[in-house]
């Protein structure tokens, strides 16, 4: 799966979904919207584990570090100062009715 990338796109969204999904509350969601470093030492393995330590949390979201490890413990790559907005389910249709088309997106 991940041959020819150094990190294949679908498996660093798993692991930013998984934080998503771990910071969830009865109706609320959280979307990553930034990130203050990334940096990889090692191309990244078809499997890994992902540790996410929160440094801040308030009424619109948080902020923490994310950093994926091997099977054997070895840092491979550290998403420092990532950030997740918390928004609802109803918040992102009305802004999805409000477009016109995927185009406007880009």
């Amino acid at each position: 799966m991940t041959k020819g990338y150094f990190a294949h796109p679908t498996l660093l969204d798993g692991c930013l979904q998984l934080v998503a999904a771990s910071l969830m509350e009865a109706t609320d969601l959280y979307l990553p919207v930034g990130c203050d470093s990334f940096k990889f030492f090692a191309p990244l393995p078809d499997h890994l584990f992902a540790h996410w330590q929160e440094i801040e949390s308030n009424d619109s979201g948080c902020t923490g570090n994310l950093n994926l490890y091997s099977r054997e413990g070895k840092l491979l790559a550290s998403l420092a100062g990532m950030r997740y907005r918390k928004t609802t389910e109803h918040a992102i249709k009305q802004r999805l009715d409000r477009e016109r088309s995927i185009e406007e997106w880009m």
